[in-house]
This record gives C-alpha cells, structure tokens and sequence, in this order.
C-alpha cells in the first residue's frame, strides 16, 4: 500500500516557482504541521488580476510579436 502524501494546490506561476524553489513560503489561514515530501499541484485557472497584466503586457508589443 502506498502511503498518502499531502498536496499543496498553487495557481501558476506560483506553483512552477514553489517546485524551483524560488519560492519558499506559501502562507494560508489555517495552521499546517506537516514536513516532509509535499506534491505540488497547479490548477488551469489563471487568475483575473494576472489575465489582465497578460493583457497589458502583450498590448505593448509590436504586431508582429503577438
């Protein structure tokens, strides 16, 4: 039988960051004792304040770099 591991749910590029270890501290409002191995999980959404500086970010390239 394999064990169960803890997951930790992240949005991009959070998740991406966290598993490069470029991001190492992931606050929440609940308390969480566990250290050990952790399964890092994305999830599709992206969320709308970084849709919008997607959005932003492609506006100001040229028309042929889109």
């Amino acid at each position: 039988m394999i064990p169960p591991i803890r997951t930790l749910s992240l949005w991009q590029p959070w998740a991406s960051l966290m598993a490069l270890g470029l991001k190492r501290m992931e606050t929440r409002s609940w308390p969480m004792r566990h250290r050990g191995p952790l399964a890092i999980v994305t999830t599709q959404t992206i969320p709308s304040w970084l849709r919008a500086e997607i959005a932003v970010r492609e506006s100001c390239l040229p028309p042929e770099a889109r």
